[in-house]
């Protein structure tokens, strides 16, 4: 079983893991992936586990936050909420609303923290390595969501090349080939019809809001 996607996946990839170092100098690049959204879109809890906190600190960067510790091993932490939706202590569940996002600095929120636009900011920590500066035990966070937590893969250095030859995601088998998501290595995929052109098509459950397939 695959963790949860963080945002509706119509919500694209502005920022990756350990982009940008100029940037992050004291982490030697970006420590997260960051996802932009407008402020108000729901967030969901990648996998369950207890939020150990729920609230700000001030010296994070990050606004209001929610951690939620999963499998006793990874931190996962969601940063620029506008809202809450759990709180410090709670149990959550795999694919539950934990808040809406926020980060937009140039509205009226106080707390959007370091941000230059409404996004989120996902930061997966991996419990068991060492927390300490640069890293403080982050990993990837595209690895970690197309991993299967059920095993003992080690998230951090395992990572599975996929090589297609084709593939086409989209709303309708019209002729409109608009991409509508990344594909990423752990999604499920299942056929659903006979080969076109030697092709077979193709479904993707995604977390898109309506809980509907993209063919």
């Amino acid at each position: 079983m695959k963790p949860f996607w963080p945002v509706d996946m119509v919500f694209q990839i502005i920022q990756r893991w350990m982009e940008n170092p100029a940037s992050y100098p004291n982490r030697g690049g970006h420590p997260g992936t960051d996802f932009t959204l407008p402020v108000g879109n729901k967030l969901y809890a990648v996998w369950g586990g207890k939020c150990t906190f729920a609230g700000y600190r001030p010296s994070s960067g990050y606004g209001r936050e929610v951690d939620i510790l999963v499998n006793d091993r990874w931190l996962v932490i969601y940063g620029h909420l506008s809202t809450y939706n759990v709180s410090t202590g709670d149990m959550v569940e795999w694919g539950q609303v934990i808040g809406l996002s926020g980060g937009d600095p140039n509205d009226d929120d106080p707390i959007d923290g370091m941000s230059g636009g409404a996004h989120l900011h996902l930061e997966i920590r991996d419990q068991t390595k060492p927390q300490t500066y640069p890293l403080i035990g982050a990993v990837d966070p595209e690895i970690w969501l197309a991993t299967d937590l059920d095993t003992q893969t080690d998230v951090s250095t395992d990572i599975v090349t996929v090589i297609t030859d084709y593939i086409n995601i989209r709303l309708d088998p019209s002729t409109n080939r608009a991409g509508v998501g990344r594909v990423l290595y752990g999604m499920d995929l299942e056929t659903c019809g006979e080969p076109v052109n030697g092709f077979y098509p193709v479904k993707l459950w995604v977390s898109s809001g309506n809980g509907q397939y993209l063919e």
